[in-house]
């Protein structure tokens, strides 16, 4: 049998099911806010801000991708990965998020040499630190909130820590035959690696939060940052995602995150119902732009050499 052919036509379907969940997400969002009662009359530069903001986040969840990777040891360039990364968008929306990581590794497998273990691992790796530092935000504000103790700093510090016995349990598990064989193509994660990592998905939050929080002032003419309440929309983006993420047989949590967000925005902030929904759904409908974007990029580069070598030589 063919597995080189196998593995296309279901990266393929993959991607056509996921292009069609994509789509009926567009549509739902649009007919959402379309269903408001009252007119709606936007401010287009906080929407515009806000989809900057998005395009940017997901630069550095491609940055961070390939820091993964490095820490791993795989030689990827940033090019290679910002097309690989783009073309796990769509399947991702297949409810249990394995089509998106499959479609990844397989493309990087296939397109650069990277064997699929190594894939699994920074797939993982990736998981595990955006769910460590969002939960971190999540405790971080509730403890903040009744009390000014410096100790409660260190919740934001423990996703650094983490590496520390993972990277300890993974080499005394290599040690042992029975488990060795399982992990030969498991990697220490170096240390500093790690906290460039983290940092990195710390500031992603931070540039999801204040593109929340743009999304806020779309009745508004001036744009005025307040760090207090910056930093609640980092903490109700951060616990919407997590919130989303956990729901596994949704597609890539769409639905759940828009209901934790209208509940948080209405009873942390004080938004206003109708507002917070048309946030929720222009936050849903501006990250799927996002991602389309850079799905269309990717595709254009992948599909001329031309632009290739050109974009190639930018980045070096």
């Amino acid at each position: 049998m063919n597995w080189a052919l196998v593995r296309k036509i279901v990266r393929i379907i993959g991607g056509f099911v996921g292009l069609c969940i994509f789509i009926f997400l567009v549509y739902d969002g649009l007919k959402e806010i379309m269903g408001i009662s009252n007119p709606v009359k936007l401010s287009w530069l906080q929407v515009v801000l806000s989809l900057a903001l998005y395009l940017l986040t997901y630069f550095f969840q491609i940055i961070n991708f390939k820091l993964i990777y490095s820490a791993l040891r795989q030689n990827v360039s940033l090019q290679t990965t910002i097309i690989g990364y783009s073309f796990s968008f769509l399947p991702k929306y297949i409810p249990g998020y394995f089509w998106g990581y499959y479609s990844r590794s397989d493309w990087f497998r296939e397109k650069a040499e990277i064997p699929g273990s190594y894939s699994w691992q920074a797939s993982a790796i990736e998981v595990v630190v955006s769910v460590l530092t969002s939960f971190a935000i999540w405790l971080f504000y509730l403890f903040s909130k009744n009390s000014q103790s410096y100790w409660v700093y260190m919740v934001l510090v423990t996703p650094f820590l983490v590496i520390i016995p993972i990277n300890v349990l993974v080499a005394l598990f290599k040690g042992y035959s029975k488990t060795g064989k399982w992990l030969k193509n498991v990697g220490i994660v170096p240390f500093n690696h790690w906290l460039i990592i983290t940092l990195n998905s710390y500031f992603q939050w931070v540039l999801f939060g204040l593109s929340l929080w743009m999304l806020s002032q779309i009745f508004s003419q001036t744009v005025i940052v307040n760090l207090r309440d910056s930093f609640n929309f980092i903490y109700i983006f951060a616990r919407g995602w997590l919130s989303g993420f956990l729901a596994i047989l949704i597609p890539n949590g769409l639905g759940v995150r828009e209901l934790v967000l209208k509940d948080l925005l209405v009873t942390g902030n004080n938004v206003s119902k109708d507002l917070s929904i048309i946030i929720a759904a222009l936050s849903r409908l501006l990250m799927l732009l996002a991602e389309f974007g850079w799905l269309t990029f990717a595709f254009i580069v992948n599909r001329n050499p031309k632009k290739q070598k050109y974009i190639e030589s930018i980045i070096e």
